[in-house]
């Protein structure tokens, strides 16, 4: 296959422009069925950007300051958990996202 890909190119520059089209598709198919998943520290960088600011208050703003799981609201810390990290950083649906307390939150990552 390699030989004919070379000969084909060798001869005919359209052919180069679409197998080289086809790879770079190729490659963009590979890389959404397995992402690069973020390290701890670039997640951690994203939460300190604006973009997640604005995504945290689209979230609270949708569902109401009160965590998601026992109700807790008020004066208890509510934070933004991420269902699935499958668009972040910055494109999360706000079903990617529910409001949790401090407590619920830590339990769920097996804090508490």
């Amino acid at each position: 296959m390699t030989k004919t890909i070379t000969l084909a190119t060798a001869v005919n520059p359209l052919a180069a422009k679409l197998i080289q089209r086809y790879q770079v598709t190729q490659e963009a198919i590979e890389s959404a069925k397995n992402p690069r998943r973020m390290t701890r520290a670039e997640y951690q960088d994203y939460l300190a950007t604006e973009t997640w600011r604005a995504t945290r208050d689209k979230a609270l703003a949708h569902y109401g300051r009160k965590c998601y799981l026992c109700g807790a609201s008020g004066d208890v810390q509510i934070d933004v958990h991420h269902n699935t990290y499958e668009r972040a950083p910055g494109c999360e649906l706000i079903s990617d996202l529910i409001p949790l307390c401090r407590d619920c939150h830590e339990r769920h990552h097996g804090g508490v």
